[in-house]
């Protein structure tokens, strides 16, 4: 349900190849590229709407103490136990780095679709003075960042987990924090 821009028609595999405006990628300065099958497009007539309307969902504005929570751990938490799905960025499942972008576009804010690239595009925070709705970012030694978090709090976080097959909530366990290797903010409207 959003636009995208065909760079390439591979008619008879029945693919196309695009880029994703609303998706920041540093692969691409138009957006994120990859290919999709040709079924999933639809043409844009003068005055048409792209994508359809989004769900409603009962976002967290207040903890129990009374304390406001982040515009962005209220978001992500309204999708808490989604499973995860690989390259997901929908209410249908979501992927570590899908669920940020999905939590900052729905807060009116473009971010990028990989979690290396949002960390690039994150301001870099110190580990031990994040703020809710800052990002943690994890790499193994001597590879590029592989997963991102929302931070709820210092050491927990809200993320799409492939291990745990689910959108969760948790506090960092010891094999994250083994490849914690930087936090950051994004920007907010």
């Amino acid at each position: 349900g959003e636009p995208v821009i065909v760079t390439e028609l591979d008619s008879e595999g029945g693919w196309a190849h695009v880029v994703a405006p609303w998706q920041l990628s540093p692969k691409d300065d138009r957006g994120y590229p990859g290919w999709v099958p040709l079924a999933h497009l639809a043409p844009l007539t003068p005055g048409s709407q792209v994508g359809g309307p989004e769900p409603v969902l009962a976002v967290e504005t207040a903890a129990a103490s009374g304390a406001p929570v982040h515009p962005a751990v209220g978001e992500a938490r309204a999708h808490a136990g989604l499973p995860y799905l690989w390259s997901g960025l929908t209410p249908l499942g979501f992927d570590c780095s899908g669920l940020v972008l999905h939590t900052w576009r729905r807060l009116g804010v473009v971010v990028a679709r990989d979690a290396y690239a949002q960390a690039d595009f994150a301001t870099p925070v110190a580990l031990d003075d994040v703020q809710p709705g800052d990002l943690y970012f994890f790499a193994r030694p001597g590879a590029r960042i592989h997963h991102v978090g929302i931070v709820v709090e210092q050491g927990r976080m809200i993320h799409a987990s492939e291990t745990g097959g689910a959108l969760v909530e948790e506090d960092l366990s010891a094999e994250r924090l083994e490849t914690l290797v930087a936090a950051g903010r994004l920007p907010m409207p």
